[in-house]
């Protein structure tokens, strides 16, 4: 099960974890992650998502993009 946003205060020392795992959906393989990033792009234009395999859990993630990542494209 997921943490909620809110509980943020249970996971102090661990907030790298919390906002990069934790909070985030598992996907086993990248490209059902991959279709989730372009449908949330579809559904919110203008913000721009990434997949990435999550270093705590090993699944994938999908995130938005940081600045930087942006700027690349």
């Amino acid at each position: 099960m997921r943490a909620k946003r809110q509980d943020h205060e249970k996971y102090q020392g661990r907030l790298d974890e919390f906002y990069s795992c934790l909070t985030k959906v598992p996907y086993g393989a990248a490209i059902p992650a991959t279709r989730q990033a372009y449908a949330l792009e579809t559904i919110r234009p203008g913000r721009q998502y990434a997949v990435y395999v999550c270093r705590y859990c090993g699944y994938y993630h999908v995130g938005r993009k940081s600045a930087r990542k942006r700027q690349e494209f």
